[in-house]
């Protein structure tokens, strides 16, 4: 209990603490297959965030500052007063926004596939659907409209999110019929509205990344990864505008799912980056 929240999670492994955040739609899941490959060396905790999985899923707080206190109090609660955080979707946002506000307690990050609410979110979001890989970015859009898109998808969450995975993956079948089980376990019976209360909360979440963007760049070491068939070098060019060190690069045949895809190409760009930060 966290914040007067449920907050499920998985740990697994020893040595210094790593967080890792999914996004949407994710669950702790997400990283199930970099997991294994990171616990001999860390002490890997992987929350379902609020609204997410099996975790609570309160009507409102879905803006980046309170799900980061969400895994902050987390963090604490395990004994922790430092961690390295891994972020992708808008978990990579939630990592900037952790380490931004508390840059003594994030030595380093990483910033998976996703464009910075305030500086490029708004830019990608308006382009036309294609090619994102091949399904555009529309459901940012369609989850602002109110309960319309929990009452379209009600009963028919695996087949909403069967069809969202498949094309912002370059390779859909590492992705397979458990996998979705899973996922649609996790969405059903009214666990897709909480869900998309990130996307319903951008505004608060654009404020508060900006806000943190006028203080100056950071100082930690981020890595910054794309998809090449995901956001490619974005990411890249992004944390370069928020922070002085930045190691960028490229995953090759991935899209937007970078530990689902490609996990031992990600554990090893992750193992190897966090390898020269000190806690």
């Amino acid at each position: 209990m966290v914040n007067g929240q449920i907050l499920h999670f998985v740990r697994a492994g020893e040595g210094p603490p790593m967080l890792l955040l999914h996004g949407w739609p994710a669950t702790w899941y997400h990283w199930r297959k970099v997991i294994p490959l990171l616990a001999p060396h860390y002490t890997v905790i992987a929350p379902d965030l609020r609204g997410f999985g099996d975790s609570s899923k309160p009507a409102s707080g879905y803006d980046t500052r309170s799900i980061t206190s969400d895994v902050r109090a987390l963090v604490k609660q395990m004994g922790f007063e430092k961690t390295f955080v891994v972020g992708h979707d808008m978990g990579a946002v939630h990592a900037y926004t952790y380490a931004a506000d508390h840059p003594d307690e994030v030595p380093a990050f990483a910033y998976l596939d996703e464009p910075l609410p305030g500086l490029g979110y708004e830019t990608f979001a308006a382009l036309k659907p294609e090619p994102f890989w091949q399904g555009g970015f529309w459901f940012a859009h369609f989850h602002l409209v109110p309960q319309l898109p929990e009452a379209l998808t009600a009963g028919r969450e695996g087949l909403y999110l069967r069809h969202i995975i498949t094309r912002m993956a370059y390779d859909p079948t590492a992705f397979t019929e458990a996998d979705f089980a899973e996922y649609t376990r996790s969405f059903a019976g009214g666990g897709l509205a909480p869900s998309i209360g990130v996307y319903r909360d951008i505004a608060i979440t654009i404020s508060q990344v900006k806000e943190a963007m006028a203080r100056g760049k950071l100082r930690q070491p981020v890595l910054a990864l794309g998809g090449a068939f995901g956001m490619g070098e974005a990411p890249g060019h992004e944390m370069r505008q928020v922070a002085d060190k930045v190691e960028a690069g490229v995953l090759p045949e991935c899209g937007h799912f970078l530990a689902e895809e490609q996990p031992v190409v990600l554990a090893e760009r992750l193992l190897r980056f966090f390898s020269t930060v000190s806690t």
